[in-house]
């Protein structure tokens, strides 16, 4: 019998009890759910031994970010980011790139096997942040609020603005390496990040159209209000299209 879904839901089930607690701390859920998983998994304790197949886990992460950004998107405050919009902008279009830049001469320099596009893919990966982790900072309120505006805006667009350019240094690593001709890197590319804007930019907009006509009109309760970004998230990974494009 198996009693990893036991054991999880009794985490959530005791980290749900001391949220008050947590709140406003250096110690953020994320943070006890990843020490839990290090304790009860194999390396320590063994209580759960399952292992998830490629395919699983690689599904269950897209539909985990797929669900963080949208309902980071949700909670943005479009008035107050009007007024505190230089913040983020300097953050993405400044601090971004120059990260990404930075990160890629230190891998080429640090790791000689590297060809230039190996060390520009490990830098747009390891370079977008999420605020999960500092939940506690984004959320203060005794920090001002373009501060935290401001990361948390730059914590959810960050990922969307780094997967293209994702796209691109993959591309260009498999020219490298002779995988792809630089056609094929180029089509794999445009076709990787066109659909991408196909699917993701309709949902998001169907679903800030139903949820302004609703309210608008008041159709909708406050716990369905929670469902619209969990919807509008399930349209938008596409991934049976990115799976073909990739073979």
């Amino acid at each position: 019998m198996s009693w990893g879904l036991a054991v999880v839901a009794l985490l959530v089930l005791a980290v749900a009890g001391v949220s008050a607690r947590l709140h406003g701390t250096p110690v953020t859920p994320q943070m006890v759910f990843l020490a839990a998983g290090i304790v009860i998994g194999p390396a320590v304790l063994g209580v759960m031994k399952e292992h998830a197949s490629y395919e699983t886990t690689k599904t269950f992460a897209e539909a985990t970010l797929a669900l963080v950004l949208f309902n980071d998107a949700s909670r943005v405050n479009l008035q107050e980011l009007r007024s505190e919009l230089r913040l983020p902008a300097r953050l993405l279009g400044i601090g971004l790139p120059l990260t990404i830049a930075v990160g890629a001469l230190l891998a080429y320099l640090m790791f000689g096997e590297f060809k230039p596009a190996e060390a520009a893919l490990l830098a747009v990966l390891l370079a977008p942040t999420d605020a999960a982790l500092g939940q506690a900072v984004v959320e203060d309120i005794r920090l001002p609020v373009s501060i935290r505006q401001g990361l948390n805006v730059e914590s959810g667009l960050n990922d969307g603005i780094c997967v293209p350019v994702l796209y691109v240094f993959l591309a260009a690593a498999d020219v490298e390496v002779k995988a792809l001709n630089a056609h094929q890197a180029v089509n794999l590319a445009l076709e990787a990040i066109g659909f991408g804007l196909v699917t993701g930019v309709p949902a998001g907009l169907l679903a800030a159209w139903v949820l302004l006509g609703a309210e608008r009109r008041k159709l909708i309760t406050p716990a369905w209000r929670q469902a619209v970004p969990v919807a509008a998230a399930a349209l938008s990974p596409c991934a049976n299209v990115e799976r073909a494009i990739v073979r």
